[in-house]
């Protein structure tokens, strides 16, 4: 057990570092520069290699490796080249953002999508449960940059009801948040109902019938207890995927979350931005992956 638990934590080190040297090799290899963004096309020859040697990129491409990954295990993220404000204090304003509309959005998921799974299961094939089946075929094939501004026109300008942008107040927040609910509210839905279906089939299911056990004791005492456990890790990975997966949304409600900030430092060449970023959202996915997987044994040992 030891040892197993030893190499887990060598192949999350092995991903770390996978990641921060992919992102660092990418950013370099994009057609661009910082050097033109800032100073742009009529700058002359010589102040531009003023400014790579002022920033360091005037190095070879090892030397800017080494650099970085010897800042990387001190923790230091660096400056941002356009301003040189640390890139700490980029995450420190960024990532609660993306934290609060992650955990909304996962929120109003669970609050609709499992008592529509619960009762879907109940009435399988009914004209509930088929019509749901088309809405949420419909609401996952549908792109987040089609469903967020179908949402704006729809509720902030054709019923003006709520904002449409940036970060506020809590009316600010629900357009952003409905608009990751529904394709995840629709994942969590299904999978809640083919679960529960699975666990209506059981054997223990029919005997508890045939005890004469109420329906609602067999249903929320015995079945959905069991039927749990693929909806935690469902959510487990789903809610990773929020928080590393909010860019399109974030631009286009202008929510100043980490992803717009990647985004933007991509558009800019911000190097010391964009691998921090990166970095930042794989160590959010694993560390919720790895609770997830916690999550899901205790549910296990909990049916057993």
């Amino acid at each position: 057990m030891f040892i197993k638990k030893i190499f887990s934590l060598l192949g999350i080190a092995l991903v770390i570092w996978g990641v921060a040297s992919f992102s660092f090799l990418l950013i370099h290899l994009i057609p661009g520069n910082p050097v033109d963004q800032i100073l742009g096309d009529m700058a002359s020859a010589m102040e531009k290699q003023k400014l790579y040697y002022a920033l360091g990129l005037d190095q070879s491409l090892f030397q800017q490796y080494l650099h970085f990954f010897k800042d990387l295990l001190h923790g230091n993220f660096g400056y941002s080249l356009y301003n040189k404000v640390s890139v700490a204090s980029y995450l420190k304003e960024s990532l609660p953002a993306t934290i609060e509309l992650s955990l909304a959005a996962m929120f109003m998921a669970i609050a609709f999508s499992i008592p529509l799974g619960v009762f879907s299961a109940l009435k399988k094939h009914s004209i509930f449960d088929n019509s749901f089946s088309i809405f949420s075929l419909f609401t996952l094939s549908t792109p987040g940059f089609l469903l967020g501004p179908f949402l704006i026109w729809l509720l902030a300008l054709r019923f003006p009801i709520f904002p449409a942008g940036e970060r506020g107040t809590l009316m600010h927040l629900f357009l952003p948040a409905l608009s990751l609910a529904l394709p995840l509210g629709a994942i969590l839905t299904r999978v809640c109902r083919s679960s529960l279906l699975d666990t209506l089939a059981e054997d223990y299911i029919r005997t508890a019938k045939a005890k004469g056990l109420s329906n609602f004791k067999i249903y929320f005492k015995h079945a959905l207890k069991n039927a749990i456990g693929p909806v935690i890790t469902t959510i487990g990975l789903q809610f990773a995927a929020l928080l590393t997966g909010t860019v399109i949304t974030e631009t286009i409600f202008d929510w100043p979350g980490i992803g717009k900030l990647l985004l933007d430092a991509i558009n800019q060449r911000d190097y010391p931005i964009v691998q921090a970023c990166v970095l930042v959202i794989a160590l959010i996915y694993v560390f919720i992956n790895l609770l997830t997987d916690f999550a899901h044994q205790y549910s296990q040992a909990n049916r057993q």
